[in-house]
Parts: C-alpha cells; sequence; structure tokens
C-alpha cells in the first residue's frame, strides 16, 4: 500500500483545479494534491509541462488566499489521532493505514499553503501512539521505506516524522523481536 502515483495525482489536481476555479469543490482538495504532487517532483524528477502546468494554476489558488482560507481546523488531525488510539488488531491494515493518509493529507496540505507547522502537534501525538501500538503496524513497515524513497514529505513538513517511525517498527523481516 503507497500513496498514489504522479499521473493519479496530476489528473486529481487538475480536476480539483478546475473543480475550485469554478466553486464546485473543497479548495484544500487543490492544496492537499498539489502538495503530494510536490513531494514526488522534490525526489529529483522534473516537472511535466502538464505537472507545470497545473502546478502553476494551484499557486496561483494559494497566493490569492482561497487555499489557505479553507485550511481545516487541527481538530480534524485530532480526530485522526483518536481513530489511531482506537485500533486494534481486529482491524485490517487499510482500516490502520485511513487514518494515517488522512494526517499525511493535511499535513501536505497545510506545508502546500504555507502552514507546515499547523498539525505538528497532532503528528507528535499520532507518533507516540504508533511507538505505543508497535504490534499493529508490523505489515505497514514493510512498505513505509519505499514510500519515504520514492515521495516523502518534505523535510519541514510533520508527516515525515510520523512514516520515520512507521518505517521503523519491527516487522516479521527485522530481526528486533
Amino acid at each position: 500500500m503507497l500513496g498514489p502515483s504522479r499521473a493519479f495525482l496530476l489528473d486529481q489536481l487538475a480536476a480539483a483545479v478546475a473543480d475550485c476555479e469554478s466553486g464546485r469543490d473543497e479548495p484544500f482538495e487543490v492544496a492537499v494534491l498539489a502538495g503530494l504532487l510536490s513531494r514526488h517532483l522534490a525526489s529529483g524528477d522534473a516537472a511535466s509541462p502538464d505537472e507545470r502546468t497545473v502546478l502553476a494554476a494551484a499557486e496561483r489558488l494559494r497566493q490569492s488566499g482561497v487555499l489557505t482560507a479553507a485550511l481545516p481546523d487541527v481538530m480534524a488531525a485530532e480526530d485522526a489521532v483518536a481513530e489511531l488510539e482506537a485500533l486494534s488488531e481486529d482491524d485490517y491494515e487499510e482500516e490502520r493505514c485511513e487514518p494515517l493518509f488522512d494526517l499525511d493529507e493535511l499535513c501536505a496540505g497545510a506545508r502546500f499553503v504555507g502552514r507546515a507547522e499547523h498539525y505538528a502537534a497532532a503528528i507528535s501525538e499520532a507518533v507516540a501512539v504508533i511507538r505505543r501500538q508497535a504490534g499493529l503496524w508490523q505489515a505497514t513497515s514493510l512498505w513505509v521505506p519505499q514510500l519515504l524513497a520514492t515521495a516523502p514529505p518534505l523535510p519541514d513538513d510533520p508527516a515525515l516524522s510520523m512514516w520515520r517511525a512507521l518505517a521503523q517498527q519491527p516487522n516479521e523481516n527485522s530481526d528486533v523481536r
């Protein structure tokens, strides 16, 4: 289970920008998708002409203030942390990963609008929860290193610490017992 591909993000971002400009969609979705796409581009690959065009449109929306105004309250991140705390071994991995990706998307969007620190406290709590529930993350810790290698959160993005904490969890391939 990895994050979305560049092609998928490009298509979704183009649609979200068009919807935002016409008033049909939630503006923060543009920030989330632009933030996630920016991670792929920061890993060293040059942006395609289509990526540059759609990111420029997203940047114009950011500069207009419409994306920042739509930044969800920290309660959205706190709700995702509460979901993490409620997880158990009875939950499927997909269910366990949902609050992780929710937190990641919030952080990607916040970083895109220039508010990378907005959810930092919630991410710190999420990291503490992950460390307390180490046994729940064995399967997740197998694919997180690939996510960190291909499209990691940028250094000032608090989500990086969450993914790193997950990557450090023992799994059936590790020698940690």
